[in-house]
């Protein structure tokens, strides 16, 4: 069964930008921007002292015009360091449409007893994430299920997509054909654009998370030496994916022109 729906991002999810200066890199430099200055608010927090009250004025400090909800929860999953998602409230209309509104982020850490945010570091890689959607607001909306909903059509994108962004799964050629068979060539095309958006922010978190890492919790031999031989498999991994992905949509794009 299929359910009409309006899929909106709230006006204070938004960042605003001059029309002259909407363009990619644009966003992609004031994302990165508002990250470097939130590390630089973050490392003159004594650690145990960066409370959730805390957390969310340096937040708003940086994007003052806009102000988002943000909620800070527990994460219970013990395989993640942390996670960010996008808070959506649903709404049926008089005409029987399902109003989906995006109104607010969630970001899940690991929390101690007084509710303090203890991995800095972490705490940046989620909050880059955040700044990307401020910044890339239509994003968060679900390509393929902009318009009508069928329910098992959409837990199957849903975990598709899931499947793809998450770090500890490989991702390459067959994989990408055995989870993308039976859609229809848009539907592809909505699956990969949002799978390469998801791990181009993967990306972009887990290089500041390094960089923050380096600049301040290590002194500068030390510093040297993670540089050198860091744990850096994981942004390793993803650049690869990013790779992959951009490279069958490309082909799917081609195929889809009839070039």
């Amino acid at each position: 069964m299929a359910i009409k729906v309006r899929q909106l991002v709230s006006p204070n999810l938004k960042l605003s930008f001059p029309q002259k200066k909407k363009s990619l890199k644009i966003r992609e430099k004031t994302a990165a921007e508002l990250s470097q200055g939130f590390q630089k608010l973050i490392m003159q927090v004594p650690d145990g002292e960066l409370t959730i009250d805390k957390y969310r004025e340096m937040i708003f400090s940086l994007i003052p015009s806009i102000k988002p909800p943000i909620e800070v929860i527990q994460l219970n999953d013990k395989n993640l360091g942390g996670a960010f998602q996008t808070m959506i409230s649903a709404e049926e209309e008089e005409n029987g449409c399902v109003k989906l509104l995006h109104n607010g982020y969630r970001v899940k850490l690991d929390l101690d007893g007084n509710k303090i945010l203890s991995d800095k570091h972490i705490v940046v890689h989620e909050t880059r994430h955040m700044f990307d959607t401020v910044c890339f607001p239509k994003r968060a909306i679900q390509r393929n299920l902009e318009h009508s909903i069928d329910l098992n059509f959409a837990n199957r994108i849903t975990n598709t997509v899931a499947f793809f962004k998450h770090p500890a799964n490989p991702l390459n050629r067959e994989i990408l054909d055995e989870k993308l068979v039976g859609f229809d060539i848009e539907t592809i095309v909505g699956i990969l654009q949002q799978v390469r958006h998801s791990i181009q922010s993967e990306v972009n978190a887990y290089k500041d998370e390094f960089l923050f890492i380096c600049n301040s919790e290590l002194n500068p031999f030390e510093r040297v030496i993670y540089k050198l031989f860091g744990t850096t498999a994981p942004l390793t991994a993803m650049r690869k994916k990013l790779k992959v992905v951009t490279t069958e949509l490309q082909k799917v794009l081609r195929s889809r022109h009839g070039s």
